[in-house]
């Protein structure tokens, strides 16, 4: 792209786990090439009872580690997570990267992560429910952007 002259920040678009069926779907109508550690999670995990539960918490690991290692590389500035009407899992994984729980450092945040949701019910965002602190400095370091 900078070969080309596009000098806009270029962010990688991630797309969490949700259920094996819908990942396998979506990826076949995609054309998308699928790394074998992941295609040999979804067929465990297809058509097995409590298999989508087990998926999904794999995914949670799994995308949040993909998300340090690309923030951490230094390449790209930041990471948009796809919500796909579904912020649970989205929320779940900035849960598992550590982000902070309280107002004071949650705007930190926005310079590494952006949601894509656009869902039918009503959204507070991932920061609804954070606590005010009053000991915590406005100065802290969110641990994913140092670690």
């Amino acid at each position: 792209c900078r070969a080309r002259g596009i000098n806009v920040p270029i962010l990688p678009g991630i797309m969490p786990f949700f259920k094996p069926g819908s990942f396998t779907r979506m990826t076949g109508f995609c054309k998308t090439v699928v790394p074998d550690e992941i295609l040999k999670k979804v067929k465990a995990t297809t058509g097995v009872e409590g298999g989508d539960k087990k998926f999904q918490e794999w995914g949670i690991t799994y995308i949040a580690q993909l998300c340090k290692n690309l923030l951490k590389s230094g390449v790209v500035p930041s990471v948009h997570l796809y919500t796909l009407n579904n912020q649970s899992v989205p929320f779940k994984i900035l849960d598992a990267l550590g982000f902070p729980k309280t107002k004071a450092v949650a705007g930190q945040v926005d310079s590494f992560f952006s949601l894509a949701i656009n869902s039918k019910q009503p959204d507070k965002g991932w920061r609804a429910g954070l606590e005010e602190s009053k000991t915590e400095p406005k100065t802290a370091k969110v641990a994913l952007a140092t670690s």
